[in-house]
């Protein structure tokens, strides 16, 4: 999902797959490109080890940011040239990545 594209329509959908052990969630994100509306992309994020994973927002670069639980603990994260990195605010019970802007800006809640 990496590119310089201005993406017109976002669209974020929850499935369920299962698993060996139980149900694991996964995000599918799928974005059509505004200049010819042509067929949308989608990208399956399911990060390594967890039960859920959520995307909450992508900028016009491709960065992905959401959320995924973990033993029990939700951690925020952005999904980057297919690198995700952890986000956990100090002290906080739980971090949620909602938003990242054109600069790699991040807004969230904990």
């Amino acid at each position: 999902m990496r590119g310089r594209h201005t993406w017109s329509t976002i669209a974020f959908t929850t499935v369920l797959v299962a698993g060996l052990n139980g149900i694991a969630h996964e995000s599918i994100v799928s974005a059509t490109n505004n200049k010819d509306d042509s067929a949308a992309h989608y990208a399956s994020i399911d990060v390594p080890g967890a039960t859920f994973t959520s995307a909450q927002g992508i900028n016009a670069r491709g960065d992905i940011v959401g959320f995924y639980v973990q033993a029990g603990v939700t951690h925020g994260y952005v999904l980057s040239e297919g690198t995700i990195t952890t986000i956990d605010y100090p002290g906080a019970l739980y971090t949620d990545a909602r938003g990242i802007n054109a600069q790699g800006d991040v807004v969230g809640a904990v």
